[in-house]
């Protein structure tokens, strides 16, 4: 509930990611999208899950970076791409999570970027 209000807020679940560097560049990150089961657990009655994204952060040089893969690229298995401008390397730490863009057109200069992409592949149990 919240305070003053009463209003229940929707519960929120985040499970840790492991990460598992394949590479320089490639990692693998297993998630379980049916990982949470249809059950009350915060004592307000039955939650009903859906997978809504898998999202990894990371730092570089004490700055904050986040990339993410949505439900419908991850049960399409299409691939995702995230936009990131080169400056943000080099530029002074200024607090905030960079998140990217889904379009290069976003940046003053698209051909100084990086890119993390993601793509889902079932992997059978």
């Amino acid at each position: 509930m919240v305070p003053v209000s009463g209003v229940k807020k929707a519960p929120i679940k985040t499970l840790p990611l492991e990460v598992t560097a394949l590479n320089r560049s490639t990692y693998r990150v297993i998630v379980f999208s049916d990982a949470l089961r249809d059950e009350d657990y915060f004592g307000m009655g039955v939650c009903h899950w859906s997978f809504v994204a898998a999202t990894l952060r990371g730092q570089v040089s004490g700055k904050a970076l986040s990339s993410a893969v949505f439900s419908d690229d991850v049960y399409s298995g299409r691939p995702s791409t995230r936009y990131y401008s080169r400056a943000w390397l080099t530029g002074p730490a200024g607090g905030l999570t960079e998140s990217g863009s889904t379009s290069r057109d976003t940046y003053h200069d698209p051909g100084n970027l990086f890119t993390i992409q993601a793509q889902a592949l079932e992997v059978s149990r």
